[in-house]
């Protein structure tokens, strides 16, 4: 495992080839949904929105 990485989450064994708007697919083909995309985004500008009046 990566030094970079904590080791709380496995690693899952995909290798994303292409993305479409909220979809990831695979190398062979596989769709997955991307549901959590932008939640690292959110939080950073979250406290911003939420102290202006």
């Amino acid at each position: 495992m990566s030094g970079h990485l904590l080791g709380v989450y496995n690693r899952a064994p995909l290798a994303f080839d292409r993305g479409e708007g909220a979809r990831l697919f695979t190398t062979d083909g596989q769709g997955y949904l991307d549901c959590v995309g932008g939640i690292a985004t959110y939080m950073v500008l979250a406290p911003i929105r939420w102290s202006r009046p």
